[in-house]
């Protein structure tokens, strides 16, 4: 939960994540807790994250595809 509180407002800051952002720190809030606490430490790797997030979404209707 800590780290979904930590995540969230930086997944925000992403201008393509838009409304997303709960459902897309919940989708990365599945992941190992040593891979959250690198995305935390690292911009870059967060953000690729994201955009796979996104892209995912964007399979299910629920976003528009981005690239890298």
């Amino acid at each position: 939960m800590m780290l979904g509180e930590r995540l969230f407002p930086l997944i925000e800051q992403h201008h393509e994540v838009g409304e997303q952002a709960g459902k897309i720190t919940g989708m990365l809030l599945d992941m190992d807790t040593p891979e959250l606490l690198h995305l935390v430490e690292s911009p870059d790797a967060l953000r690729q994250k994201v955009v796979e997030a996104i892209n995912v979404l964007a399979q299910h209707g629920m976003a528009h595809a981005i690239s890298e």
